[in-house]
């Protein structure tokens, strides 16, 4: 099936040829990658006559921001390190290669290295949505994609995408679509209009389609027609009909009270059914559910009765005819799926409206240009080779652009790497898609896949170890492929001899289980229980993480615990650090769910609200302030109150005034009443403080970002931090909270932020978890399109979900499992009430369980056997491996003990902690502006279609700015003709049809006169090389602020430097508005003398270093251009030059 192993390092591994590389857990993935990049830097294709690439040519793609950032830094830190190579005349065996070839091909090869190295930060390295975006962005003509103003910045935000569905709850809900009892129901399972707001902006923005189910007018005139066909047939009355029910119900379970009398509901329903064969058009959903008639079958039938041949028949053909209208009508599922493809419909229509995009909308566009030929071309002319990174992440659309794009291209001398492993595919929830791996796997074809077969992570004991747990003979069809009914066989991996294990105490396997036991029955909610958690498996973490510090050195920042979820890992760090064990927690752990932002909320609240009574005590007991109940019950008796009141009017005026930056900064370092401490020293000086005071500072960063983006109030940062649980559901990597990664800790993460990561000592405690059936609405993949169904309990296609549900745990189980240097510890449940299991809650070591040591079985056996598993046949499987080990645990009385308790430990209080009263905060021009109202005659104009185009009619906006501010950077760093370039940044945009307009005034921003006088100048006369465009800089302007920002233009003329900054404002409907008053004023309204200060001081600190004369000598002012004013005929008309003075920053801060 596969060319077998590939050896990047060795010269006779022919690179030149697409290939889907399939690297196990620490096989090397990414040297393998970043090897390849430089084999591709120096390498040319000798058969095809084509030289090697240059860095531009290759581009690389990941999954994630921070993969792609640690994948450039791999990726040049391989080129130095080849470099280096060249020069010692040693390396790798493709460096050696050129040593062998002599001083000309050595030299030649460092050339093409160092030429890499220099132009770096043209290097394509990109997620895929970055990938997507630049692609489209940069081929725009040819993409023929409208994506306006569309970046990563402008991705629909969750508000949003709340407030477009209750849009949709507003208009798009009314009697002839959903019935009123469709929109009770529908709200009773998700526990109200909030809850059923977020989930469906949750779904309708994943990639797939939703079924097209009948909405309720059309349901009814079905209904209708079914009742008139029955009643053709049996010529029953309502009378009649009851009479049959009344003489009927009590034969059949469910229907009937223990008095068997017909449960009151049931018969209010069944008089609402009989009522149709009276009148047939008097068929109303809101009044009755007719789900009743769904007990009427023969299973269903007491033992003591035989029922009526008639009635029976009467009331099954009933339910035949119209079980697909009860479904359509009363499923909460199918109601939600109605739901959901409307409200995508409208969410669509917003978008557009609002020039709004979804992230994945980005790889919708992408998807649709790759089928035009003009755009493949495009992209395919730019790359010679593309690698893929964590290939098995994809779903059918990215595979649809890659394969499009890139794949078969050998021919033409293009080449496509596929990097990945199918059993670690555990992102199903974020659309990946095993099976669209292995359908690119037949793509490439049988000589087009290689294996990475050695792992250089683990100890040689832990590879023979999982060899040994996940070989086919041991584990049979471990890892299964349910839609294509077949299983991806586990290839052993080689490992590594050159991994030296610590002397490690304890009698433990390279994999040891331990094993807890547990009675489960029908109240049990989860898996481990609580109470099994408590007093078996945290104690004996907590022991072992000791043990191996204690007594063999281990840092704690060795071990990892790998959790289900959040609450998981919150148990097990409660019981580390009760222990005295220093935790940290990854990925999982959001500022949404910390104390940090309730404490938050109630002090700002409070400060809105000063003489609300409730409010203030609320604030006072929060995690900030931290006043006990006794002091808040004492406020208004020991003279405190007034205090509190006073710095609750000081601070609101800081807020209202100042904005939340400042108002942070102050609340901070206040004391409060007789406290002696600031908020700061309090928080610090507790247990657990340094957490929480972590977690503020960046929940601060988060509001202060929030308040410079949308202008809030102080109300709106309250309904910020309030709306940040929903924030949560979509925006994780904006509250994910960040963490300190030199920390002496124990990482607890969730199995799904673990994979990519290695440990030396790893805790799989999430294997045993079981999971919660609650899916209603279920994907399917139908010909590479992900499809959303509203599936029915037990059916065929419920059931076979749950199995790819199952599927995906053993890919768990693998990740988990293969995190670990040194060792890994799994835990076993066992069960001693053999209670079943529902298909889909199985935990993943339960699944794995079921097949170890035992023959291969079918879905339904595995579970079967969960249910009658013993720890004997475990332990007897264990006991024929040296390098397994097991650990039978007991209930613990005293469940949570330090290790080493008998020593005695000498106890010093805390050294007293003083944090000065200004932190350091970053700010910039927009959050130290005082911008004033602007009072307009008349309006800025936005007609795009208007017939008469000219400067002044040209829509005014952020768009209009943004295009001409890279129009205009474009026109200075490239040597394209202008008009092409005009052509290319407003093709598919709002703006397609001003062309003409903006050439005029690109051509008026290089030719007017900047400077009046005899030095005085244009634009167009300053040579190329002394202009620098988007300068961005950061520096501290006090010991607690620093500055950051970017400047449009910073050039030299004449031994002259000079700040530029391009304003697209409109100020009037000709060039007259424009003269040096109407400047002035609206350099005042909008505090760009205060810009141009903070940009002056970045380029006096800059010069300060490369200039020698003093910066009054050099320095030549600042120019504020307005576009729209700029003229070549008139002299400085639009242009504002002034020198800031000196003292404008430090006043504001």
């Amino acid at each position: 099936m596969t060319e077998g192993a590939f050896d990047i390092l060795s010269r006779d591994t022919e690179i030149h040829k697409s290939r889907l590389l399939e690297a196990s857990a620490g096989t090397g993935k990414t040297f393998s990658i970043e090897n390849l990049v430089v084999r591709f830097l120096v390498e040319g294709d000798i058969e095809r006559g084509r030289g090697p690439c240059t860095i531009d040519e290759i581009l690389a793609v990941t999954f994630t921001k921070k993969a792609a950032a640690e994948l450039k830094e791999r990726i040049r830190g391989a080129i130095v390190k080849a470099i280096d190579s060249l020069e010692d005349g040693g390396g790798y065996d493709y460096i050696v290669k050129y040593a062998d070839g002599g001083a000309t091909e050595i030299h030649r090869a460092k050339r093409r290295l160092k030429e890499a190295l220099f132009s770096y930060d043209e290097a394509q390295i990109f997620t895929i949505h970055g990938f997507c975006l630049k692609a489209l962005k940069e081929y725009a003509f040819e993409s023929r994609q409208n994506l306006g103003d569309t970046g990563m910045d402008t991705r629909i935000t969750t508000q949003e995408m709340i407030e477009i569905v209750k849009d949709f709850f507003r208009t798009s809900v009314g009697k002839e679509k959903y019935s009123v009892k469709q929109l009770y129901i529908v709200m009773k399972k998700y526990n109200g209009i909030d809850a059923l707001a977020i989930k469906l902006a949750g779904i309708i923005t994943k990639q797939g389609e939703f079924p097209e189910y009948p909405d309720i007018t059309a349901t009814t005139k079905d209904c209708k027609e079914k009742i008139a066909a029955l009643q053709g047939e049996y010529h029953y009355n309502s009378e009649e009909v009851l009479e049959i029910f009344g003489r009927e119900a009590k034969k059949y379970c469910l229907l009937c009270n223990n008095k068997n009398i017909a449960k009151e509901d049931v018969m209010k329903n069944a008089t609402a059914f009989a009522a149709m064969f009276d009148d047939a058009e008097d068929v109303d959903f809101s009044k009755a559910s007719f789900s009743f008639l769904k007990s009427f079958s023969p299973e269903n039938i007491k033992k003591r009765f035989v029922g009526d041949e008639e009635g029976a028949a009467f009331f099954a053909k009933a339910y035949e005819l119209l079980k697909d209208t009860i479904y359509h009508v009363e499923n909460p599922a199918v109601i939600f799926a109605r739901m959901a493809r409307d409200c995508r419909i409208m969410a669509s229509e917003a978008f557009e409206e609002r020039e709004k995009n979804t992230i994945d909308g980005i790889l919708d566009a992408m998807a649709l240009s790759v089928d035009d030929k003009d755009f493949i071309e495009a992209i395919q002319g730019r790359y010679r080779v593309a690698i893929i990174d964590e290939f098995q992440d994809t779903d059918p659309l990215q595979w649809k652009i890659f394969s499009t794009l890139f794949a078969q291209q050998d021919h033409h001398g293009r080449y496509l790497y596929l990097v990945g492993d199918p059993k670690q595919s555990i992102y199903s929830f974020r659309n990946a898609d095993i099976y669209t791996y292995l359908n690119a796997a037949d793509t490439m074809g049988e000589n087009g896949t290689a294996t990475l077969h050695k792992n250089f992570r683990s100890h040689s004991d832990l590879v023979r170890a999982l060899n040994v747990l996940f070989s086919k003979d041991n584990t049979p069809k471990m890892i299964t492929l349910p839609q294509e009914d077949r299983e991806m066989p586990y290839r052993e991996v080689l490992h590594c001899d050159d991994i030296v294990k610590p002397q490690l105490s304890g009698k433990r396997g390279s994999v040891h289980f331990f094993v807890g036991e547990e009675s489960i029955n029908k109240k049990t909610k989860r898996l481990p229980t609580p109470d099994l958690e408590k007093t078996v498996f945290f104690p004996f973490i907590v022991e072992e993480i000791e043990r191996l510090h204690s007594d063999d050195g281990m840092p704690y920042s060795s071990f990892a615990v790998l959790v289900k979820d959040r609450y998981q890992g919150q148990n097990i760090e409660a019981a580390l650090r009760k222990a005295g064990a220093p935790t940290k927690r990854r990925g999982s752990r959001s500022l949404a769910d910390t104390k940090a932002r309730t404490a938050l909320k109630d002090v700002v609240s409070a400060v809105i609200a000063p003489r609300d009574l409730s409010a203030v005590k609320i604030a006072l007991s929060s995690e900030l302030i931290a006043w006990d109940d006794e002091a808040v019950r004492e406020l208004l008796e020991d003279g405190s109150y007034e205090k509190i009141i006073a710095t609750l009017y000081s601070l609101r005026k800081i807020l209202y005034d100042s904005g939340f930056a400042a108002f942070f900064n102050a609340m901070m370092a206040k004391t409060w009443g007789n406290d002696t401490k600031s908020v700061a020293e309090k928080i610090v000086s507790r247990e657990g403080g340094d957490d929480l005071y972590n977690e503020l500072l960046q929940l601060a960063d988060v509001v202060i970002q929030h308040q410079n983006t949308t202008y809030c109030s102080p109300e709106g940062i309250v309904r910020h931090l309030e709306g940040m649980k929903d924030i949560e559901n979509f925006d994780e990597d904006k509250l994910k909270i960040r963490q300190n990664s030199d920390d002496d800790a124990v990482e607890i993460l969730t199995i799904h932020s673990s994979k990519g990561l290695e440990f030396d000592v790893v805790f799989a405690l999430g294997l045993a978890s079981r999971t919660k059936k609650e899916e209603d609405i279920i994907a399917k993949n139908e010909g590479g399109i992900r499809k959303f169904l509203a599936a029915e309990k037990d059916s065929d296609e419920w059931r076979r979900y749950y199995e790819e549900i199952d599927a995906e745990k053993m890919r768990q189980l693998y990740v988990s499992m293969t995190r670990a240097k040194y060792m890994t510890y799994a835990p076993v449940v066992i069960d001693s009430e053999k209670s079943t299991a529902p298909y889909g809650t199985a935990s993943p070591m339960e699944l794995f369980l079921a097949r170890l040591g035992q023959e291969e079985a079918a879905y339904e056996e595995l579970y079967s056997r969960m249910q009658n598993f013993k720890k004997e046949s475990l332990i007897d499987f264990i006991s024929q491996h040296d390098i397994l080990g097991y650990s039978i645990l007991e209930k613990k009385e005293d469940t949570i003990s330090r290790y080493h308790d008998d020593e005695a430990t000498v106890i010093y209080p805390p050294e007293s902690i003083t944090i000065p009263e200004s932190p350091s905060y970053f700010r910039s021009f927009t959050s130290l502006a005082s911008p004033k109202n602007e009072h307009r005659i008349e309006t800025p104009p936005h007609d795009y279609i208007c017939k008469d185009k000219t400067i002044h009619t040209l829509p005014a906006g952020k768009v209009t700015g943004t295009i001409l501010h890279d129009i205009m950077e474009a026109c200075l760093t490239t040597d394209d003709d202008v008009i092409d370039i005009v052509k290319k940044y407003i093709t598919a945009t709002s703006l397609e049809e001003w062309g003409d307009v903006i050439v005029d005034i690109i051509n008026n921003s290089m030719t007017t006169q900047l400077i009046a006088g005899e030095k005085g100048f244009r634009l167009c006369d300053v040579a190329r090389d002394m202009i620098a465009c988007e300068n961005e800089f950061l520096f501290p302007e006090t010991d607690a602020v620093y500055l950051n920002g970017a400047i449009d233009i910073f050039f030299e003329h004449k031994g002259k430097y000079y700040i530029l900054d391009w304003k697209s404002t409109w100020l009037g409907t000709d060039g007259e508005a424009y003269h040096h008053g109407n400047l002035e004023k609206s350099m005042e309204i909008h505090d760009y003398r205060l810009q141009g200060a903070i940009y002056t001081q970045a380029i006096q600190r800059y010069l300060s270093i490369v200039e020698t004369r003093k910066f009054e000598e050099c320095f030549g002012g600042v120019l504020y251009c307005f576009f729209r004013g700029l003229d070549k005929t008139k002299s400085q008309q639009g242009v504002y030059h002034f020198f800031p003075e000196e003292n404008t920053v430090r006043s504001r801060i």
